[in-house]
């Protein structure tokens, strides 16, 4: 195993003490087991993009550098499904099914850094959940080595498995605190013949969420379909030709099917947009790339703040336009998939902000989103902040069934060696 510099791993300001890089199953298994014995505390690490989240680790020892397992173990391209290694990254991953002209339906934000298992590990989100649902409904199979240094499989490699307890969902969304995923089976779909994609600005959320509706009872279902505001939505429009502040909210949906179809579609959903009075209204051939680049928090640097939700459509519009219309002079934008009501904000903080500032405004600004979002039964989640903030806020909110996620993690992890303390209820 390959050692690296500590300081690379880096997590919440705490660093390890040492790196381990496994190269194959037996090496990771023999990491943990290793970190068990000794009473070590490890923290897995993939593509790096998605570490923010998560509480402040009570310890942290020996990060597990899982990269080095980057093979697609198998691919059966005529069963649309593919095994992978926790360490493939998404873009190599979708690059080498394209050449069969199949794809994986999931396009995580950091989708340059992204891996397989830090994407499946933080339950990241991307905009083709709207017609595919999240990337747990792609799983099909699974390996996890436990705490323990134990490997444990469920699933298979073929879309329809025996029944049964699912043992893999639990560890969707954990960040590696009961176990850390090494090699996942997925099912895929074809790439589709044609697609194109549609937007508007609008300047009043009322003409914004009406011709959202009007979009979603059409009678087809855009493929991806989001509402943005503030930085986001500056750089969809302007990605078009479209001159900067001319909207507060974009509308962006994307059509896929055969051309004929396609071209049907593109039409009517512009006629649509249309009749609610867009400030302008466009659209774009071909997977529109560079439309969908604009979701990316990272594009210009990471962002100092970033959280999620989720909740039905009404209040997903009206927590977008809160977020939207915040008194605070940080930069950044804020994405609503208004297809399953998942909004995702980001915000940077002003280069010239008084750094004894930044805290306090930063919770500032979760505490409306929490407030917000609290009579709705839902929990905002804080995807990224400063560490100062962490020393103050549980970035998990409000868990609920925390008995439970202690349970779980007691029977998972019994020595506590993974990731102590950054999960749901301090796990």
């Amino acid at each position: 195993m390959t050692q690296q510099p500590v300081n690379v791993y880096e997590v919440d300001g705490m660093t390890p003490v040492k790196v381990a890089a496994p190269q194959t199953l037996s090496d990771l298994s023999d990491v943990l087991r290793g970190c068990s014995a000794d009473r070590l505390a490890a923290i897995p690490w993939g593509g790096g993009s998605r570490m923010q989240l998560g509480n402040l680790p009570r310890r942290y020892d020996v990060a597990i550098d899982v990269t080095g397992l980057n093979r697609i173990v198998e691919y059966q391209p005529a069963d649309l499904t593919v095994i992978v290694q926790a360490g493939v990254s998404i873009s190599a991953l979708q690059a080498a099914l394209a050449e069969k002209r199949q794809r994986l339906a999931f396009d995580p934000p950091y989708a340059r850094t992204a891996t397989v298992g830090g994407s499946l590990a933080s339950n990241a989100v991307g905009p083709l959940r709207s017609t595919f649902g999240g990337v747990r409904d792609l799983v099909i199979g699974m390996k996890v080595v436990q705490g323990t240094g134990t490997v444990t499989k469920s699933g298979g490699k073929v879309v329809k498995n025996v029944s049964g307890y699912d043992l893999m969902r639990p560890h969707i969304g954990a960040i590696g605190t009961l176990g850390v995923i090494v090699e996942t089976a997925f099912k895929l779909v074809p790439m589709p013949h044609a697609s194109a994609a549609v937007a508007g600005g609008f300047d009043s959320l009322e003409s914004a969420r009406s011709a959202c509706v009007a979009l979603l009872r059409a009678p087809f279902q855009p493929e991806r379909f989001i509402c943005a505001t503030g930085d986001i939505a500056g750089r969809i429009g302007a990605a078009l030709g479209e001159p900067p502040g001319s909207s507060r909210f974009v509308v962006l949906a994307q059509l896929a099917a055969g051309e004929k179809a396609v071209a049907r579609m593109t039409r009517t959903s512009l006629d649509t947009l249309k009749k609610y009075g867009p400030a302008w209204s466009n659209s774009m051939d071909g997977p529109a790339d560079p439309l969908w680049g604009c979701l990316d928090p990272a594009l210009d640097s990471p962002p100092a703040l970033s959280m999620r939700a989720t909740m039905k459509p009404v209040p997903a519009f009206e927590f977008l336009d809160s977020l939207a219309t915040k008194d605070d002079p940080a930069r950044g934008g804020s994405v609503l998939h208004v297809g399953f009501g998942t909004v995702l904000s980001h915000w940077s903080h002003p280069e010239d902000a008084p750094p004894g500032s930044l805290t306090e405004r930063a919770r500032a600004v979760v505490e409306q989103a929490r407030a917000q979002a609290r009579p709705h039964g839902v929990t905002v989640v804080v995807e990224r902040c400063s560490v100062a903030l962490k020393k103050e806020i549980d970035v998990w909110g409000e868990p609920q069934a925390a008995g439970i996620m202690r349970n779980m993690k007691k029977q998972y992890d019994p020595g506590d060696v993974l990731s102590p303390g950054r999960f749901v209820a301090g796990i």
